[in-house]
């Protein structure tokens, strides 16, 4: 069993923080988890969720675009991204030494993204996404294989039924006043736990937090979307779906939900 020694505070702004200091490697890691994903974007477009991701990448006020990346790998460091249906993930592993640029690097992107958004900035990850689910989706055998399948457990309006990289249709129509809702709406303080684990000293990351993060104006916590439990599937629900692939395919996934027995799926390509 691992045993974590960490510490954990809010700043005023609702930032929430964990300390998990470890001095075995001189490296550090930044992770800030959004608790906002795919099941947020409620009546908005899909795909809006995964779409930020990207734009987070395309600079902010202080940090032009393409200089995240930059001054991480320049310091040796690595990073990335993800969205799921619950939250989006950013992270930076750093030398030790570097804890610093990493929380500046983080903080600005949290606090002033909107300033550096532009219309050939979003045209640009638009044509990303685009290509992204034509390769790994469209164009790919069975790749629509876990969409048909949520389209099939989940009832209509549920947070879980679209999937994660949305549907083509409402990616080509992502414009500007959409991100900058998403972010006013998600992208705060309150909706954020910041984790930095690593070589470092407590005392200097507290003031480093501080320093970076403190003076992001906060803003309430977002509600929830929809609760996930609201349904039951009560009966084993199958579908064929014709492609164009040489062979068949048969997915069996389970569902668990709460309060309810395990359901299988079919689906057959």
């Amino acid at each position: 069993m691992i045993n974590i020694q960490y510490e954990r505070y809010f700043l005023d702004n609702g930032l929430e923080v964990i300390l998990a200091p470890d001095t075995q490697n001189p490296i550090v890691a930044i992770n800030l988890l959004y608790k906002t994903g795919s099941a947020n974007e409620g009546s908005r477009k899909s795909g809006l969720a995964h779409l930020f991701e990207h734009m987070m990448f395309q600079g902010s006020l202080n940090v032009p675009k393409g200089k995240h990346f930059h001054y991480i790998q320049e310091s040796g460091g690595s990073l990335n991204a993800n969205t799921t249906f619950d939250r989006t993930v950013y992270f930076d592993k750093l030398p030790s030494t570097h804890l610093e640029m990493g929380l500046w690097l983080e903080s600005d992107r949290m606090g002033f993204f909107l300033p550096a958004l532009v219309e050939e900035t979003l045209a640009n990850q638009i044509d990303v996404v685009k290509n992204e689910r034509l390769e790994n989706y469209d164009n790919a055998p069975y790749g629509l294989g876990f969409e048909k399948i949520l389209s099939l457990v989940f009832p209509e309006h549920h947070p879980y039924r679209r999937p994660v990289i949305g549907y083509m249709k409402d990616i080509l129509s992502i414009d500007l006043t959409d991100v900058r809702e998403f972010f006013t709406a998600f992208y705060t303080p309150a909706n954020c736990t910041l984790v930095i684990h690593g070589d470092f000293e407590t005392t200097e990351a507290k003031d480093l937090v501080a320093k970076y993060f403190s003076s992001i104006l906060g803003s309430p916590k977002p509600e929830p979307p929809a609760s996930v439990n609201e349904f039951f599937l009560t009966e084993t629900v199958k579908d064929v779906y014709v492609d164009r692939v040489h062979l068949p395919k048969l997915f069996l996934p389970g569902l668990q939900l709460k309060h309810s027995p395990v359901r299988t799926l079919n689906l057959h390509l």
